[in-house]
């Protein structure tokens, strides 16, 4: 079978340039132009996609686990801290755990990665693999690679470690770099850049080590198609993005209208409901609901302010995009479980998509155990525990627990 490389790009996100290999061809030439100009020669092929390195940030984890859906579900929260984003705005894509369960991870925003497979679906090209174009730049022992192009400058310093800057900035952003890793310098730099380019080459001054040229007599997308390895380039199409699950995106861009009407409708619902409803009663009842499901969860809580603090966590919670009733009722069943628990600290509450998400600190792992059975003996409740690691003689868990739709 054929292979297809297409390098997007970031700016000009309809265009791409693009690598038709044959299996009696070494190497063909580039081709640059509209996607759908690409989608006649993706036919039939294997289509390998090398996303912007501007949409994707590189890291590494150490996870608890080797099972490939535990990793799924405990990377989002290792890594919360070094994104500014709700991480449930985030796809994360890792690589197989190596002996020291580490891995590698690529992390790109849902909706950069939503918005390119279906500017992909549209013009008919259904990508087999989508990597980072940073995973394709050389990687060599002790060396820092850079390959030159007139949209972007790729930079990779280790195997998941790099960027993409701007011509105008790479320089400083690479003396940036060598300050950082002023304890452990690379002992090489070397720069690609294609004899066919119409662009001045890159004036790197006086940097230390000193970087070594290397002319290319082809494109620059030669030099990534030739260096990507797909046992350690990271795919981006993991999970609810595998090619499985893709034919589901198309949909995606109704859910918008579907949430938006589905919020009308129980707001109308509500306000009708509530011209047949005595509000005084109402608010006396809903406060001793309040009060009573407050001091099950808390009962060494003093005071009165049981509706407030509960109203307060129901703000942080996002309230309004969610239903108070079912976060209480969800609440209300599992307070006995929790209050049985010895040495037990909740150290969050979350509630989203009818969903109670608890983030625990646990004596040891016989006691999350326990407090799953308990927890499980309501038939109505699904307990699954996302996450669960020893530290410091205790137990971190993540709990998710939904009841009956």
């Amino acid at each position: 079978m054929a292979t297809l490389f297409l390098h997007l790009n970031a700016e000009r996100r309809d265009e791409a340039e693009w690598l038709h290999l044959d299996e009696s061809i070494a190497m063909a030439s580039v081709r640059h132009g509209p996607l759908s100009l690409a989608a006649n020669d993706a036919k039939g092929a294997r289509v390998i996609v090398f996303l912007p390195g501007a949409d994707i940030t590189l890291a590494d984890a150490v996870v608890p686990t080797r099972n490939a859906q535990r990793i799924a579900a405990a990377l989002p929260y290792l890594l919360e801290e070094k994104f500014a984003s709700d991480v449930e705005d985030l796809h994360f894509a890792f690589s197989k755990p190596a002996l020291d369960n580490s891995v590698n991870v690529a992390v790109i925003a849902r909706d950069a990665l939503d918005d390119w497979l279906q500017r992909l679906a549209k013009v008919g090209i259904r990508p087999h693999v989508m990597v980072p174009d940073i995973c394709a730049v050389p990687d060599l022992e002790d060396t820092w690679s850079i390959v030159d192009g007139a949209d972007s400058v790729l930079l990779r310093m280790s195997s998941n470690s790099g960027l993409a800057s701007d011509r105008a900035s790479v320089v400083d952003t690479l003396r940036l770099s060598l300050a950082l890793m002023a304890e452990t310098p690379p002992a090489h730099i070397v720069y690609y850049r294609s004899v066919d380019d119409e662009l001045d080459p890159l004036d790197f001054g006086d940097l230390a080590p000193e970087v070594d040229s290397e002319l290319l007599q082809g494109h620059r997308l030669n030099l990534l198609a030739k260096h990507y390895h797909a046992d350690t380039a990271i795919d981006l199409l993991q999970g609810e993005y595998g090619r499985r699950e893709q034919l589901s995106k198309n949909l995606r861009p109704w859910r918008a209208t579907a949430v938006i009407a589905a919020i009308c409708l129980v707001l109308f619902s509500g306000l009708k409901a509530f011209d047949y409803v005595d509000l005084k009663r109402g608010q006396e009842q809903l406060t001793m609901q309040v009060d009573a499901v407050y001091k099950r969860i808390f009962p060494q809580a003093t005071g009165v302010a049981s509706k407030e603090r509960v109203q307060s966590l129901l703000k942080k919670l996002g309230s309004s995009k969610t239903s108070n009733a079912g976060f209480l009722e969800l609440l209300d069943k599992v307070a006995d479980g929790l209050k049985k628990t010895d040495k037990l600290e909740i150290t969050r509450i979350d509630y989203r998509n009818n969903a109670l998400n608890l983030a625990l600190i646990l004596g040891d792992l016989q006691s999350l155990d326990n407090l799953k059975t308990r927890l499980a003996e309501d038939a109505s409740l699904s307990i699954e525990i996302q996450s669960a690691s020893s530290r410091n003689d205790k137990v971190e868990a993540r709990l998710k627990i939904k009841g009956e739709q």
